[in-house]
C-alpha cells in the first residue's frame, strides 16, 4: 500500500508542477501588451499624417491665400510639402521599427499566432505607406488652383481602399488576440 501512496503523492506533485508551469492569463495579457506596443508608434504616425493631409486638403484655399500674401507662395508651399513628406517618411520609419520589434517578439508557449498576425498587419501598413499613402500625399500637395475633380476622386478612392484594407486586417489581428487570450483564460 505504501508504494501506491508514494506513487499517488509523486503523481500529484508532478501534475501540480506541470500545471503551474503553464503560462497564466496575466502572462498572456502582458505578451499581448508587448505585441500592441510594437505597433502603437505606427498608429500614432499614421494619425499624424492623416491630420496633416486633412489640414492641407481642408485648408487649401485659405493656405494658398495666406501664402500668396506672404511671399508669392514658393517658399511656404515648399515648407508645407516638406512637412507632409517628412511625416510620411517618419511613418515609414515607424513601420520599419515596428516590424523589427515584431520579429524580435518571442513565441508565447510555442504559439506564434499573435506574432504572425502582428507581422502581417505591419506589412499591410508598409504596403499602404509605400503605395496608397504615397499617392495620397502627392494628391494632397497639388496646389488648390490646379486641383481637379479627378484628383478629388482619386483621393477618395485611395482613402476608401486604405480604410477597408486596414479595417479588415485590424479586425483579423484583434480576433487573433481574442482567440489567443481565450486559450489562457482563468479556470
Amino acid at each position: 500500500m505504501k508504494p501506491f501512496r508514494l506513487f499517488t503523492i509523486l503523481s500529484f506533485f508532478f501534475l501540480l508542477a506541470v500545471y503551474s508551469c503553464e503560462p497564466s492569463h496575466y502572462e498572456a495579457e502582458k505578451y499581448l501588451q508587448k505585441a500592441n506596443n510594437a505597433i502603437r508608434g505606427v498608429i500614432k504616425m499614421e494619425d499624424s499624417l492623416i491630420v496633416l493631409i486633412n489640414a492641407s486638403m481642408g485648408e487649401s484655399s485659405k493656405t494658398t491665400a495666406i501664402i500668396e500674401e506672404k511671399d508669392s507662395g514658393e517658399k511656404s508651399n515648399y515648407l508645407i510639402n516638406q512637412t507632409i513628406n517628412s511625416v510620411h517618411e517618419a511613418f515609414e520609419d515607424s513601420i520599419n521599427l515596428a516590424l523589427e520589434k515584431a520579429k524580435e517578439l518571442p513565441d508565447f508557449d510555442g504559439n506564434d499566432q499573435v506574432k504572425t498576425s502582428l507581422i502581417t498587419l505591419i506589412n499591410v501598413y508598409k504596403n499602404l505607406c509605400l503605395n496608397e499613402y504615397l499617392e495620397i500625399v502627392e494628391v494632397s500637395l497639388i496646389p488648390s488652383i490646379l486641383y481637379t475633380e479627378e484628383d478629388d476622386n482619386k483621393f477618395m478612392q485611395l482613402s476608401a481602399k486604405i480604410d477597408s484594407t486596414l479595417e479588415k486586417n485590424i479586425y483579423d489581428f484583434n480576433q487573433k488576440q481574442k482567440s489567443f487570450l481565450a486559450q489562457y483564460q482563468k479556470k
